[in-house]
């Protein structure tokens, strides 16, 4: 189980950040991820496993006037 943004999750054992991103549909466009205070580039997100008890942010910019 991790957090997202407050909300507990249930995932996959073995799980990757990039995964859980496509997962929310977060995929496309800029996004910033923060794992547990840390803030993961976009090119790692695929070689970043989940584990038990993450705190995970995810941010995603819009714009707009």
């Amino acid at each position: 189980r991790v957090i997202v943004n407050g909300e507990e999750r249930t995932i996959d054992e073995g799980s990757t950040l990039d995964a859980l991103v496509t997962t929310l549909g977060l995929n496309a466009g800029p996004i910033v991820v923060q794992r547990n205070d840390e803030i993961i580039g976009k090119s790692r997100l695929d070689q970043v496993s989940l584990t038990d008890g993450d705190r995970i942010e995810l941010v995603r910019f819009v714009g707009g006037g």
